[in-house]
């Protein structure tokens, strides 16, 4: 097995004995992660592209080069999002190109959560959305990205936390 490093110059990854790093049933390992906080307080009125603008590209994306067709890996989504009234529900899709540059997006998974929450007090409930999916690796693939979008059934959810201060994360990880 090729030594596991946390960078390029760093110690190591060993068990816990000192020997060397063997993964065992259950161990993942995250491979590459892209985070960025949501700037603005936006509407969820179409299909919409999680980043850092939901109103402009880019999209936020995680990349992986040269994957493995022959290991398991999982995309996680994790987004913020709050409701201004009432009840409805968002949807959290992700997407993977297996091209370099991204230009075919194919739909590989996707979440519905119940948004609810009346404005109490000048103070909105957030509502964090996840979603987890295993990616299929096609042989010879030369690079796997990853994008989400997310979406709501009625008017009054926004894209982001109180105050624009929300966050959305997406990681790839390989599991053993």
């Amino acid at each position: 097995m090729t030594d596991i490093r946390l960078s390029p110059s760093g110690p190591k990854i060993t068990n816990d004995n000192g020997g060397p790093l063997t993964p065992g049933p259950g161990m993942q390992l995250r491979l590459n992660e892209a985070t960025t906080t949501i700037g603005t307080h936006s509407a969820i009125t179409t299909e919409t592209d999680i980043g850092n603008d939901p109103t402009a590209p880019p999209p936020l994306t995680a990349e992986l080069a040269s994957p493995n067709a022959a290991y398991n890996y999982r995309a996680e989504i994790h987004v913020d999002c709050e409701p201004d009234s009432g009840a409805t529900q968002a949807q959290l899709r992700v997407y993977a190109a297996y091209d370099d540059p991204p230009t075919a997006w194919t739909q590989i998974g996707e979440t519905w959560n119940a948004i609810s929450g009346t404005v109490s007090g000048g103070a909105r409930p957030c509502k964090g959305l996840a979603l987890m999916q295993q990616l299929a690796i096609p042989d010879a693939a030369p690079k796997i990205t990853v994008k989400a979008t997310v979406s709501a059934t009625g008017a009054g959810v926004f894209l982001s936390s109180i105050g624009g201060a929300g966050s959305a994360h997406i990681q790839l990880v390989e599991l053993f």
